[in-house]
């Protein structure tokens, strides 16, 4: 029960994303798991980008990249679940994601990073 809370509530939090941004919203797991690695993509290369002006420290940018790292370890498992019929665990998975997500997304803005 808890693990399709969390993914209500990841998607609930896409969805809310999306909209805000005038993107569509993933409608498909496939798309829910590249809409999150496209995430990590765009934060790693915010930090990477604000590194050199001094926002972030050299420890700051590898816990972000950590963080990318983790949340890319877990998109890869979540499409390894759905490749063999194991939604529930690839739900999961994107759920650990996207928590992992709005974490860098919170450290980031903290230190000033868009």
């Amino acid at each position: 029960m808890r693990i399709h809370f969390l993914y209500a509530a990841t998607l609930s939090l896409a969805l809310t994303a999306c909209a805000s941004l005038g993107l569509v919203a993933p409608q498909s797991l496939d798309e829910s798991l590249a809409y999150a690695q496209s995430q990590v993509s765009a934060l790693e290369l915010s930090a990477a980008q604000s590194a050199p002006t001094g926002k972030l420290s050299a420890a700051d940018l590898q816990a972000v990249l950590s963080f990318g790292d983790q949340a890319t370890a877990a998109i890869t498992a979540a499409h390894a679940a759905e490749s063999i019929g194991d939604t529930a665990t690839a739900q999961s998975k994107l759920a650990l994601a996207t928590s992992l997500l709005a974490q860098l997304s919170a450290y980031l803005t903290a230190h000033g990073v868009k």
